[in-house]
């Protein structure tokens, strides 16, 4: 442990630059979007909403879709 960081959490959490898995946080949102989605709302209209890339939005429906 240094100053009270745990660096090995720190690399278990992180992979490629991002987070690997979803946070408590980022669960029920990524959910929420792909509800939203398949209920019709375009890519564009998600991204906006909740401040994403597009990219992300897709992203993150295709990882729900799997799910």
């Amino acid at each position: 442990m240094e100053d009270g960081i745990n660096i090995r959490e720190l690399r278990e959490e992180r992979v490629g630059g991002g987070f690997h898995g979803q946070t408590r946080e980022m669960k029920p949102r990524n959910e929420k979007i792909f509800e939203l989605h398949t209920g019709g709302i375009p890519l564009a209209e998600l991204a906006e909403l909740y401040h994403l890339s597009e990219e992300r939005i897709r992203n993150i429906v295709y990882e729900q879709q799997r799910d």
